[in-house]
């Protein structure tokens, strides 16, 4: 009877063995079925989107200014209270006209000075004495002899009322037109017969010599056309002066073509 029954189990085992391994062969030719579909189906399902070629906006070239171009800016008068404060009374008409409300009188307070003493030599000529580059050189008013501030002493200044200042000093003047051409006034160095000097003068100061000239003189430039150019000159007491161009710029490049404007 044992043996009988080992015999039944032995069977039934082979039989179980024979129905997976049919069970299996039928398993792998299914998916070998579906894998050889696959291989030959296409490998895009939808026709791929068009490609569209997207052209870049061209760089904008700057504007040059136009020919010609003028603004209505306040005069001041820096006679009689500042005989040497061309540059202080320049800078409250700048100021004025951006809607800053201060007197020059109030600016000459301000200002940052140079109060190195002056010395002179036996000659009368000039020995010793400040520098218009760290701060106003002498005394603005009849009280005593005064003489300059150039644009980076006073830069501080004008930034304290107008944020948006800078300084134009050494670039071409061109970019003096494009400010005008903006609506932007110019404080700008020149001489007071706005002609090249020809009589320069030369001093020690505490930061080293300094050559310069007593003939030095600043104005707002308001105004430009392609022979002229126009200011408002403190010392004269005239309103958009006009000056040939080509003279004009032979004086603002003899004093180390200086200017101030500023961005509003």
């Amino acid at each position: 009877m044992t043996v009988i029954w080992k015999g039944i189990k032995v069977g039934f085992a082979f039989i179980l063995i024979l129905s997976l391994l049919v069970t299996c062969g039928v398993t792998v030719a299914v998916f070998y079925d579906r894998y050889q579909q696959s291989n030959n189906m296409p490998l895009a399902l939808s026709t791929p989107a068009p490609v569209v070629e997207i052209t870049p906006s061209p760089v904008p070239t700057p504007t040059p200014p136009p020919g010609s171009a003028m603004i209505t800016a306040p005069l001041i008068r820096q006679n009689p209270e500042l005989p040497a404060g061309c540059e202080i009374t320049s800078l409250a008409m700048l100021l004025q006209f951006a809607g800053v409300n201060k007197s020059k009188m109030e600016l000459n307070e301000e200002v940052v000075k140079d109060d190195t003493p002056i010395v002179w030599n036996k000659d009368g000529t000039v020995k010793f004495w400040g520098n218009p580059n760290t701060g106003y050189v002498g005394d603005a008013t009849p009280r005593a002899k005064g003489f300059a501030i150039y644009h980076k002493a006073l830069l501080p200044l004008m930034l304290k009322y107008e944020p948006t200042s800078f300084d134009l000093t050494g670039r071409p003047f061109a970019d003096y037109e494009a400010q005008i051409a903006k609506g932007n006034p110019v404080l700008i160095w020149t001489t007071i017969d706005f002609k090249e000097p020809n009589n320069w003068v030369v001093w020690d100061t505490p930061i080293g010599p300094i050559k310069t000239t007593f003939y030095e003189h600043a104005v707002l430039l308001v105004g430009y056309d392609e022979e002229n150019v126009y200011v408002n000159d403190p010392l004269g007491g005239k309103a958009s002066i006009k000056i040939n161009k080509e003279q004009f710029l032979g004086s603002w490049e003899a004093l180390g073509k200086q200017g101030l404007s500023y961005t509003k």
